[in-house]
């Protein structure tokens, strides 16, 4: 650690964290006791988390008991929106850049306690995080990227899942709308503020080389790059790559549709989440050409799993992977690994 990175808090040495959304709305500081670094941290698979951020897992580190975040400058909880999700009792709320739509932190509503999102995080500073565990695997069904991620550097992750009977154990899926429809997938936030499905490709998507011919399944791909980390506030987002027009009800270039709200995320590309619940959307960039968008697939209500293996065709290739070099080099191998022998099991 610099010396920089350290203060003396109530006669304590502590670390300084400082983490920042991808518009920068967010913008704030934490102290963690020397001696409790690295922060430990973890991944949680449940259908809330994935739901609500539009990714396939949520990344935390729990604050300690009265630790707050310090915003710095023009940011503050005034550029948060706060969303308490159906399902948690009200206990913890989601709280997300009204902005940009990055998933900040939760809070737990009786104390004030932060749980922060680790992915957003100076590149420093994420060296002295840790994951070390992951929750609710068997709410991903088919494990998600559980599956894939099960050692990070050497650190193997522990396990944690509800028992059978709790109500935590519940699973949310939309059995009764695919058996009516098994050419059509759900894609829903959790709120429900965005709601319409996606299509199986049609032949002329099948001949233009969209999705893949022997298995009628659009392509998806695992995203750990930096933009994708900033502006979800997750450090793994699965993307599918289809055209608007397998969307229905249709979905305009604007990406607006239901509560959605769009991010100008760069000169050419608009990226959309709920102004709701915070769930990230899709993802279109102009210079692509062809009205084709990435749609984030933690929205999707696929009764096989989290992997929605029935309706993607998953490249084993990882975008953004050189971007962790920087960031967190062991998340970004475990993920590189894990995605090529996930792969190879499945092809």
């Amino acid at each position: 650690m610099t010396e920089e990175s350290l203060a003396h808090v109530d006669g304590q040495e502590k670390k300084i964290f400082t983490a920042r959304c991808h518009c920068e709305s967010i913008v704030f500081t934490f102290f963690i006791p020397t001696p409790d670094t690295p922060l430990s941290a973890y991944l949680c698979h449940c259908s809330i988390c994935r739901s609500s951020t539009g990714t396939l897992a949520i990344c935390h580190a729990v604050l300690p008991a009265g630790e707050r975040p310090v915003f710095i400058g023009s940011s503050g909880v005034h550029n948060l929106t706060e969303y308490v999700p159906i399902g948690r009792s009200g206990r913890y709320d989601f709280r997300f850049c009204s902005t940009c739509g990055a998933h900040v932190a939760s809070t737990e509503i009786a104390t004030g306690d932060w749980i922060v999102s680790t992915s957003i995080v100076t590149d420093e500073d994420a060296r002295h995080i840790r994951f070390t565990e992951q929750f609710f695997t068997k709410s991903a069904q088919d494990g998600g990227i559980s599956s894939l991620i099960k050692i990070i550097g050497n650190t193997e992750l522990e396990t944690w899942n509800p028992e059978e009977e709790s109500t935590q154990a519940s699973i949310t899926e939309d059995a009764e709308s695919q058996a009516a429809d098994p050419e059509a997938l759900r894609l829903q936030c959790h709120c429900g503020g965005v709601n319409a499905k996606i299509m199986r490709p049609s032949n002329v998507e099948l001949s233009i080389g969209t999705s893949n011919s022997s298995t009628r399944k659009w392509p998806a791909t695992l995203d750990i790059g930096r933009d994708s980390r900033l502006v979800n506030g997750c450090h793994i987002t699965g993307w599918v790559r289809l055209p608007l027009t397998a969307c229905v009800p249709a979905i305009g270039r604007d990406l607006k549709i239901g509560t959605a709200k769009a991010y100008q995320l760069s000169d050419t590309a608009v990226h959309s989440f709920c102004g709701i619940c915070g769930a990230t959307l899709m993802s279109l960039d102009s210079s692509d050409g062809d009205d084709i968008t990435l749609l984030a697939t933690g929205t999707l209500k696929a009764t096989e799993g989290a992997m929605a293996r029935e309706w993607l065709c998953w490249s084993p290739e990882i975008k953004g992977y050189l971007d962790t070099a920087d960031f967190d080099p062991d998340f970004g191998e475990a993920v590189k690994t894990g995605m090529e022998q996930w792969a190879s099991q499945d092809s």
